[in-house]
């Protein structure tokens, strides 16, 4: 056995120095796996077709979503939106059906054909001559004539119809059109200032009147339609609605009492009916407010109109009650003096009490600066209520009314007159407005 301990140091330095390059080389082969690198394939061009394929299938998909991608979108939009508009149009025609506005519609054409057969074209003629050319021929040759033309209505089976009186006035010829072409000359039965209202007669058969409706139980609101020949277009009708009533301290005369509605109505429309829902006439086309229509026309209540058709028919002429006051609006101040509660009655102004000329109403005594606030026992709420109510009142008949006068209710007893000429009401407006 070898001594170790007398070795060299020289052979032991080798030795240790062989002990570590053994140790070294056993981790590199254990270590060596883990850092292996994988070898690169050869890349030929065969092999790059699949990548570039691929490339241009992303770039394609690209572009597609730019510009072909919208387009699609939006056809889908629109055949969406036809589809809900498709939609709606079945749905709204399967509602029309028994919707309530086509029962208006079918409403509004049965209403036109109701009152057509009643209702007339009138042309009016009037001749006037120079008296200052002697030659007839001449005078011949310078004849002015006029034409006037409106609307009419008839209202009963022999013959009588109902225009206003402005639709004829000083005119010497009247032809009547029938609503079936048929032509007529119509002779004049009366007439009335007041009211602007005339009778015509024609003498034909088998005739088509128009009915009467109470048109005090018309409220705003209400449905009507305005028939007529505006400008000479003959069976023309328009509607509108009711605006208002009791028009007359606006436009007109007490006695008119004019219904305000939205029907358009034009020159050429005067004289001819106004009617409800049923067909049936409840005002006489009069006026319109301006030189065209502007979405106000007016028109003589059918209550009115009948009661001047009455009596124009039986006695050519209008009667009418008459006191002999002229009346004025209850200002707060008046109502206040004659201790009233409101601005309801009317102010009596002045009382026709002249030399040689008494009233109605000076006899009852009724003097000036009183408030009448009750007549035949319905209460006065105004002054264009009042003159209706006394104009129709039967003449000689006595009548109670309460005045407040001083503050003080008055119970009083007129006999009513029978209103004057427009000859003495004249002279009596010498004294103040048109007495009444």
């Amino acid at each position: 056995m070898t001594d170790q301990s007398n070795r060299p140091e020289s052979d032991k330095h080798v030795e240790l120095q062989d002990a570590a390059e053994m140790r070294h080389d056993q981790l590199s082969r254990r270590m060596a796996p883990m850092y292996k690198v994988p070898a690169q394939p050869n890349r030929t061009p065969e092999s790059m077709v699949p990548f570039l394929s691929r490339v241009v299938l992303v770039l394609a998909v690209l572009l597609a979503m730019r510009f072909v991608v919208p387009s699609i979108l939006e056809e889908l939009q629109y055949a969406v939106t036809r589809g809900q508009q498709r939609a709606k149009f079945e749905s709204a025609g399967e509602a029309l059906d028994t919707n309530p506005l086509n029962q208006l519609s079918l409403a509004s054409q049965m209403v036109s054909q109701r009152v057509a057969p009643s209702v007339v074209h009138i042309e009016a003629t009037s001749e006037q001559t120079d008296p200052s050319l002697d030659d007839p021929a001449s005078m011949m040759a310078r004849m002015n004539k006029e034409h006037n033309q409106g609307s009419g209505v008839i209202v009963s089976d022999d013959g009588f119809i109902v225009t206003n009186l402005h639709v004829i006035l000083n005119t010497t010829r009247i032809v009547v059109t029938l609503s079936d072409g048929r032509q007529y000359e119509a002779s004049p039965i009366g007439s009335d200032e007041l009211t602007d209202l005339a009778v015509l007669k024609i003498e034909a058969e088998e005739l088509t009147p128009a009915s009467w409706d109470d048109s005090d139980q018309l409220d705003e609101g209400a449905l009507v339609w305005a028939v007529g020949s505006p400008f000479g277009f003959q069976h023309s009708i328009t509607s509108g609605i009711v605006s208002a009533k009791n028009r007359s301290s606006r436009a007109g005369t007490a006695y008119q009492d004019f219904l305000q509605t939205d029907a358009a109505v034009n020159p050429g429309n005067s004289g001819g009916p106004l009617v409800n829902s049923e067909g049936r006439v409840v005002g006489i086309n009069t006026m319109i407010v301006g030189p065209s229509f502007q979405g106000i026309s007016l028109a003589i209540p059918s209550n009115v109109a009948r009661r001047i058709y009455d009596d124009l028919k039986t006695n050519g002429q209008v009667a009418r009650g008459w006191l002999g006051i002229k009346l004025a609006k209850v200002t707060p101040q008046i109502a206040e003096d004659q201790q009233l509660a409101s601005t309801n009655g009317a102010l009596v102004e002045l009382v026709v009490a002249s030399e040689g000329n008494t009233s109605p109403a000076y006899e009852g005594g009724i003097r000036a600066d009183d408030v009448i606030v009750k007549w035949d026992g319905s209460d006065v709420e105004t002054t264009e209520q009042l003159f209706r109510e006394i104009a129709e009142t039967q003449i000689g008949r006595s009548v109670d009314l309460v005045v407040m006068r001083d503050g003080v209710k008055e119970n009083l007893v007129v006999k009513v007159g029978d209103r004057p000429n427009a000859r003495f009401l004249q002279s009596m407006s010498q004294i103040s407005p048109m007495p009444e």
